[in-house]
């Protein structure tokens, strides 16, 4: 690749090999994880299309960016939520949950009585 200021870049394949995943799972989260999302990776300092058999993206981030993707795949291991549907479901699921753990140093607020415990 003979862009300007590519060669100080690493791609998605070098990168899916640092991270023991295949390339196209970098591409995927790149789309499914972009800015704004509720767990975005890295963004890619540049970002080139190519054209011929259909259209293709090939991504760069700097080198400097590797401890933000180490931080994002730890975090994907430890399980965190990985996408906004993820976290609307959580929050959902938690919302009939009645285990002694949920419950735990909760106060019950009555809303006819607005800062009242309900002991019951």
């Amino acid at each position: 690749m003979n862009e300007e200021g590519i060669e100080d870049l690493i791609g998605t394949g070098p990168l899916a090999e640092r991270l023991g995943v295949k390339t196209e799972t970098i591409v995927k989260w790149v789309h499914r994880h972009p800015p704004g999302s509720a767990t975005p990776c890295p963004k890619p300092r540049k970002t080139l299309t190519r054209t011929g058999k259909g259209k293709r993206y090939v991504y760069g981030w700097e080198l400097e960016q590797l401890p933000e993707w180490d931080r994002w795949m730890e975090d994907r291991r430890q399980g965190l939520p990985r996408s906004r549907e993820e976290l609307e479901r959580i929050a959902y699921e938690a919302q009939f949950d009645t285990s002694a753990e949920l419950e735990e140093g909760l106060t019950w607020v009555n809303p006819k009585q607005e800062g009242g415990k309900n002991d019951g």
